[in-house]
């Protein structure tokens, strides 16, 4: 196998992926609104709901859930136009002589794939960490967006980047393999973690995969608002809420009871 025709082929394949409009368009797109995304939802003016915000985890979660959502998109689209320009080649480029083989191809256009996903992907974490430390409550720990990035967003990008090959090839009509991909996307996030409790989710929509696990949870019932006692009694009970007022008493051995 020669290194030198695997990364020639994966320097064109980022140059024409760089040249797709549509794939620019929505990269772009897709990143800005996953930055608003997490902005609306987790930075300190507009953080409505105190999970997003609480672990050091929810900042990098949150970012890699809705970044592996797009890489989705992309990887598809990468891939089917790579199977577009091959079957539209020129007729006469199946008999030339090429210096790369087969399987130095594929390697080849599969890193120029993952590599521009790569550097979406750095530039996602970029963002999101620019939140974190700038425009979040959330407390800031790099550990998390390493963690994700080996669990989650990495393992994704090489799964579905070979399934998307796989089905392209077998499926050799390319709206077809494009819509079962696309349906497969959908279950994906909508089927599959009801499955087996998450046993087949591999984006961990549900969170099963966290990089700061809650050690405990609080639960506190929600108070009413009452007629309070007057303060003299309330310094003597110890609260101004009525349904508070529950006093201690110890059972002596000989069944007596004191306050």
């Amino acid at each position: 196998m020669n290194l030198q025709n695997i990364r020639t082929i994966t320097r064109y394949e980022r140059k024409f992926i760089r040249r797709n409009t549509v794939f620019q368009g929505i990269a772009l797109l897709g990143l800005i609104t996953i930055f608003l995304l997490q902005h609306s939802l987790q930075s300190k003016e507009q953080a409505s709901y105190w999970f997003m915000i609480a672990l050091p985890s929810s900042v990098p979660f949150v970012n890699t859930y809705l970044f592996t959502i797009l890489q989705s998109v992309l990887i598809i689209l990468a891939v089917s136009e790579w199977r577009r320009r091959e079957k539209h080649a020129d007729t006469l480029v199946a008999i030339q002589t090429k210096n790369a083989s087969n399987t130095e191809y594929i390697i080849g256009k599969s890193m120029g794939i993952i590599t521009t996903l790569l550097i979406l992907n750095a530039i996602s974490i970029v963002s999101a960490v620019g939140i974190h430390i700038f425009d979040s409550d959330s407390p800031f720990q790099l550990f998390p967006y390493i963690f994700y990035w080996f669990t989650l967003s990495f393992p994704t990008l090489l799964f579905l980047t070979g399934l998307s090959i796989l089905t392209t090839a077998l499926v050799r009509n390319g709206g077809i393999s494009m819509l079962f991909l696309f349906i497969f996307m959908l279950v994906s996030l909508y089927y599959i973690p009801t499955l087996q409790h998450g046993l087949f989710d591999f984006r961990c929509k549900n969170g099963n995969v966290p990089a700061a696990p809650v050690l405990a949870m609080v639960q506190a019932p929600v108070q009413p608002w009452e007629t309070l006692y007057d303060p003299e009694k309330a310094l003597r009970e110890g609260t101004v809420f009525p349904s508070l007022d529950q006093p201690f008493y110890a059972a002596e051995k000989g069944g007596g009871l004191h306050g």
